[in-house]
């Protein structure tokens, strides 16, 4: 998929987003997510949003859902690389306190 790209290692695997989440694009990401992570070995899902432009309220959506089935599954999820624009989304919505946000990928080491 063109706006995600997965990575996998050491025990994590990191979700790297690019230009925008929104409706069409979010069942897609949905699928592609779950096919890679039922077939990976993790403990710590990463979602890097560095590349993301722009998120809806279903973007959001699918970030609370993904992040509720990993806790579901006792794994950790954190977000990182948000935007100004992005940020301000999260905390239009009340959810920025809901997402462990870090400010580098380097500070879940």
């Amino acid at each position: 998929m063109e706006n995600l790209a997965i990575e996998s290692r050491d025990n994590r695997i990191t979700l790297r987003f690019t230009g925008e989440i929104t409706l069409d694009r979010a069942a897609a990401m949905k699928q592609v997510v779950e096919d890679a992570t039922s077939a990976a070995d993790y403990s710590v899902m990463l979602a890097n949003l560095n590349g993301v432009t722009f998120i809806d309220s279903s973007g959001i959506g699918f970030l609370v859902a993904l992040k509720t089935k990993t806790i579901s599954l006792g794994k950790q999820m954190y977000i990182t690389g948000l935007s100004d624009e992005v940020r301000k989304t999260f905390e239009l919505v009340q959810l920025i306190d809901f997402f462990q946000v870090l400010d580098s990928e380097d500070d879940l080491i």
